[in-house]
């Protein structure tokens, strides 16, 4: 199973998709926002990282290009309950950046799994 990264600065949701991932067998990570998500993959880079978009003190957009430019071929999966303007928005930026998947919040644990095992598969 994959060492998954997961970024979310809300713990209700945070908690949902890493008790999901452990259930599952993966080994998760967490972080509150993009500056400990990139802390975290650069003290132990993951083999996924679901990243939240909108988080405090650096966005999901910034911690993605902090990831690639350390790790070019990291395997990224960003979310996003939209926000100012809808999800979809977001997420087409991300897919801009080179992320593996989306997922638009919210969305079911079997859809993460899946997402997740695509992404790993890649």
């Amino acid at each position: 199973m994959a060492h998954v990264l997961v970024a979310e600065d809300q713990e209700d949701v945070r908690g949902v998709i890493v008790s999901a991932l452990r259930r599952a067998g993966h080994d998760v990570s967490e972080a509150r926002n993009g500056r400990e998500a990139i802390a975290r993959f650069l003290a132990e880079p993951a083999d996924v990282v679901l990243m939240d978009l909108l988080m405090p003190l650096k966005d999901g957009f910034e911690a993605i290009a902090e990831i690639r430019h350390v790790a070019p071929d990291a395997k990224i999966i960003a979310m996003s309950g939209g926000g100012d303007i809808p999800a979809g928005e977001y997420l087409a930026w991300a897919q801009v950046m080179g992320v593996h998947h989306t997922l638009e919040k919210p969305f079911s644990v079997s859809g993460l799994l899946r997402v997740i095992k695509e992404t790993e598969q890649a």
